[in-house]
């Protein structure tokens, strides 16, 4: 009941007050044209300066850790594993001893922070990484 008589008095004072003898309303602008055009490129200018801006955090069963894929440099990721509990963060697999395996494997030079897959899967020990490539899963 009190709130309902605060809400109207507050609705007939602002009543009262545009009737009032100044039926203008003023509008007070936060910035001028320039800053808005100057805001609307900021995308553009740092696109590609910007890297490890992101986490998207793909949770192992029993919520406790999670990886994500990070770009590190244009073209260049490398996979992390957080232990969210401990406070605990590293790489989520030896990046340049799977682009190697992949090398020979493949018999053309995989980079290890340009691996040819952007998700990987933990097994239930939680020590083997799985990931697709070739549409196969490996």
């Amino acid at each position: 009941m009190r709130s309902r008589c605060l809400i109207v008095v507050m609705v007939a004072t602002a009543a009262v007050t545009l009737r009032g003898g100044d039926s203008t309303l003023r509008v007070f602008a936060q910035g001028a044209a320039a800053d808005y055009e100057r805001a609307d490129t900021l995308r553009r200018r740092v696109s590609g300066k910007v890297f490890g801006d992101r986490v998207d955090p793909h949770w192992l069963t029993g919520g406790r850790r999670f990886w994500y894929r990070v770009t590190i440099a244009a073209d260049e990721h490398e996979f992390i594993l957080v232990d969210a509990e401990r406070g605990d963060r590293r790489a989520a697999f030896d990046h340049a001893k799977l682009a190697a395996a992949l090398t020979t494997a493949r018999g053309r030079k995989i980079e290890a922070h340009r691996l040819p897959f952007r998700t990987i899967e933990f097994g239930k020990d939680g020590g083997t990484v799985r990931f697709l490539h070739r549409r196969r899963q490996v």
